[in-house]
């Protein structure tokens, strides 16, 4: 036990249980000698139950610990200011320099097939249901519905779309997107 430096705590043949006229001893129970100067009370604790038919040991240190000097800032991400994230996330994009497009001459013009009620039936049928609707405030589910029983908004889309690939213009609707990024356990924080 020396070499290895332990000390037994507890004195040899400590009655650990005592039922029925039986008893039980325990004579090791070794720890560090660098503790022994530590303990404050190291005895069998009659007070404590435990359910269990031996006795605890009541074991007490005095361990002084040492106060940290700066404790780690932590990020309190729910007192974020959510402003300050929307604009270092999601900053107004910059005014596009026009100047350089000759305004008189549109430019060539590419042509595209007329999109047909399956394309739009089949785009909508592979939309997820559940997900956030977009601008519209109508989700998925609502726009599967509609395609299931072939409604007129369908043939209004087509029409739209239409419209759209022939002029070269696409609707502002069609080029706006809402992105939320979401703080994720973990290392990498937001994904």
């Amino acid at each position: 036990m020396e070499t290895a430096g332990l000390d037994n705590w507890l004195t040899p043949g400590t009655i650990i249980r005592d039922q029925s006229g039986s008893q039980s001893t325990i004579d090791l129970v070794l720890a560090l000698y660098a503790l022994r100067e530590q303990i404050v009370a190291y005895e069998v604790d009659y007070s404590v139950h435990a359910d269990s038919d031996h006795l605890l040991i009541l074991t007490l240190l005095e361990i002084n610990v040492l106060e940290a000097a700066d404790p780690v800032k932590r990020r309190n991400w729910k007192a974020i200011d959510v402003d300050l994230l929307r604009q270092v996330f999601f900053p107004s994009p910059p005014v596009a320099d026009l100047s350089d497009i000759d305004p008189t001459s549109p430019p060539n013009q590419l042509t595209f097939p007329a999109i047909s009620q399956q394309e739009i039936i089949d785009a909508i049928k592979r939309a997820p249901p559940d997900k956030a609707p977009g601008e519209d405030g109508i989700p998925n589910r609502a726009w599967k519905m509609l395609a299931d029983n072939k409604h007129k908004s369908v043939a209004i889309l087509i029409a739209i779309f239409d419209a759209c690939m022939r002029t070269g213009y696409n609707l502002r609707h069609f080029q706006a997107s809402i992105t939320v990024t979401l703080r994720k356990g973990g290392p990498r924080g937001f994904r």
